[in-house]
């Protein structure tokens, strides 16, 4: 069903639901600037 995103931070995180991929990515931003990586894989 398309691509999977998986988004991991600098704490080693792996989120796989997109809903809590952004609430998380919106939560360390606001907190800490934290670098973010996207993947897609097929």
């Amino acid at each position: 069903m398309g691509n999977r995103i998986t988004l991991e931070c600098a704490t080693g995180r792996d989120i796989r639901d997109p809903v809590e991929k952004i609430i998380f990515a919106h939560r360390s931003l606001a907190e800490k600037p934290l670098y973010l990586f996207a993947r897609d894989s097929d």
